[in-house]
Parts: C-alpha cells; sequence; structure tokens
C-alpha cells in the first residue's frame, strides 16, 4: 500500500496532519483533537475523507495490478 503524502496535505490544510493522525491512533475523537490543536472538526473530518480516499485509491490500485498479473498468467 501506498504511505499517506503528509506534506501535501499539511501544506493543503495548513496543520501538522501527523500529530493528528497520531492523535487518532491513540483514540482520541474529533472534538478532543480539535481543542488541542486549535483545528476545526470540520478541517478535521476532511483530512480523515482525504486519508480515507487515498487509502481506497491504493487498495483500488493494487486490486487491478494483481487482475492483470493474473490476466497474462490464465489468458482464458
Amino acid at each position: 500500500m501506498l504511505p499517506i503524502n503528509e506534506k501535501d496535505l499539511c501544506r493543503k490544510y495548513r496543520t501538522n496532519v501527523k500529530k493528528i493522525i497520531s492523535a487518532w491512533k491513540k483514540g482520541l475523537n474529533d472534538m478532543e483533537i480539535a481543542r488541542a490543536t486549535g483545528v476545526d472538526t470540520a478541517t478535521l473530518q476532511k483530512i480523515r475523507e482525504d486519508i480515507e480516499l487515498s487509502h481506497r485509491r491504493s487498495r483500488l490500485a493494487q486490486k487491478r495490478g494483481e487482475r492483470a498479473e493474473q490476466a497474462k498468467k490464465n489468458p482464458f
């Protein structure tokens, strides 16, 4: 799976996305993160959606690559 481009997300949202991701991994909810970082909860939701979308795209690309390899091995 491809890694998330945190630098682009940091530039897009003008915040430390790596810190937000680690807070989510620790189990903090959006309100706690918003209070600690000063980022609006709507912005946190957009960041989460961007991360989920990039994961979906990478999984889809991986799945397409696997199907292409199987088609080359067994064309029928």
